[in-house]
């Protein structure tokens, strides 16, 4: 596939992982680090005719154990939220209250983008035909509807059985209101059972 520029890139992205729209209400949480991805989201959101927020991270106050102050406040009445900042290992714990602070919030579709970087947007895993990889997650997640169990193996020696009865797969290739995906995306998950797995 060919290059692209960042700013094709976000917005191929925006309409078809996160769905936005005109009037949507898109709150940007960035950091220096992805300051030149966040500006392509940015111009995306205005040209798609959205109203826009940004919250950047204070360098100063990293790693972030605890959600800055005032940024909760941001997510009145959000309708997307764009995280696209760096990803420190120290602030997992973090980006975890983040996540489920936006979640709590259903009318609002979250793409989490920690670690993101420009070869991403340009020549990598954001560059994608976004149709395909949605109807292929929509097979996988046909296949294991209904599945008792996975066996999983590799050629390096994985050989591994794990309890998925009754488990509810998802895939971040789109995104709803009150749920978060990734970009870049392309994951079917879910938790198998916990007492169910056995293996190399």
């Amino acid at each position: 596939m060919k290059h692209k520029d960042m700013f094709d890139t976000a917005l191929d992205a925006l309409i078809k992982v996160v769905g936005i729209r005109p009037g949507d209400n898109v709150l940007i949480l960035n950091d220096i680090h992805c300051q030149s991805v966040a500006d392509a989201f940015s111009k995306a959101a205005k040209f798609k005719e959205c109203k826009i927020d940004t919250f950047i991270i204070n360098e100063n106050e990293r790693p972030l154990s605890e959600i800055p102050a005032g940024l909760v406040e941001l997510l009145k009445d959000k309708t997307i939220v764009l995280n696209i900042l760096k990803a420190f290992p120290e602030e997992i714990n973090f980006r975890i209250k983040w996540l489920f602070k936006v979640e709590e919030n259903k009318n609002i579709k979250c793409a989490h983008m920690p670690g993101i970087t420009e070869a991403m947007m340009t020549e990598g895993p954001m560059n994608i035909d976004y149709a395909g990889l949605q109807k292929k997650a929509s097979a996988l997640l046909n296949t294991l509807n209904g599945a008792d169990y996975l066996h999983i193996t590799t050629k390096a020696g994985t050989d591994l059985i794990l309890g998925i009865r009754n488990r509810f797969f998802t895939t971040d290739a789109v995104v709803i209101g009150g749920k978060t995906s990734n970009l870049p995306c392309g994951e079917i998950y879910c938790a198998p059972e916990e007492t169910k797995a056995d293996g190399v």
